[in-house]
């Protein structure tokens, strides 16, 4: 097999099976063929799954940059979430090792798409840094609730239903949002509203 394929199998594999399932000895029998042949492509599974998640991170689709600032953010945001939520143990590992440290093509359009939206907004080089941290824990606390939840069919161990996460993570996007333009104002920069359609698709 071509590198090319190993990822692709490997990324299959991560949609279908789940996180449990990823590992260089589950990628060869996925492929037909010995865990010692995958080496040949890759030196391991840390460069495995970066490759990985960068082909998954070119699928993801940013909204136009003639919208408002806040709504292309939320649109970020809930793209990030549904790759985390449908390529379990892969789409996050960029997130754990920290998005603006890493040169990947696919990684660095999506924080230049996040940091267009930050600039915008008003805020300094130092802020955006910081809201990188905060964003990677956002995304990575997401996950961990929806690792929680699979659990217990239909419901996390705390009992919370799906929808009650649902409505957590839009009210997660809004306070994000609401807290950069807190931040922006006290610069002196009055804030951008989000336009009436995405305002109503978030409560």
């Amino acid at each position: 097999p071509t590198r090319e394929h190993v990822i692709e199998v490997v990324i299959h594999l991560a949609e279908r099976e789940g996180e449990a399932a990823l590992n260089m000895r589950s990628g060869a029998a996925a492929l037909g063929v010995s865990p010692k042949l995958l080496y040949t492509h890759v030196s391991g599974k840390d460069e495995l799954f970066e490759l990985a998640a960068s082909a998954i991170l070119k699928s993801l689709h940013l909204p136009d940059p003639a919208l408002p600032w806040p709504d292309r953010l939320a649109a970020i945001l809930r793209a990030g979430r549904t790759l985390l939520r449908r390529y379990a143990g892969i789409a996050e590992w960029p997130l754990t090792r920290g998005l603006q440290s890493q040169s990947s093509p696919a990684i660095r359009r999506l924080t230049g798409a996040v940091v267009s939206c930050l600039t915008e907004a008003g805020l300094t080089e130092v802020q955006a840094r910081r809201f990188f941290s905060f964003y990677e824990a956002f995304m990575l606390g997401e996950l961990m609730i929806k690792k929680s939840r699979a659990t217990e069919r239909g419901k996390t161990q705390a009992g919370r239903q799906p929808e009650e996460i649902d409505d957590g993570f839009e009210a997660g996007v809004r306070f994000a949002i609401a807290g950069i333009q807190a931040v922006a104002y006290a610069q002196g920069i009055p804030p951008q509203q989000t336009s009436p359609l995405a305002a109503r698709a978030a409560r």
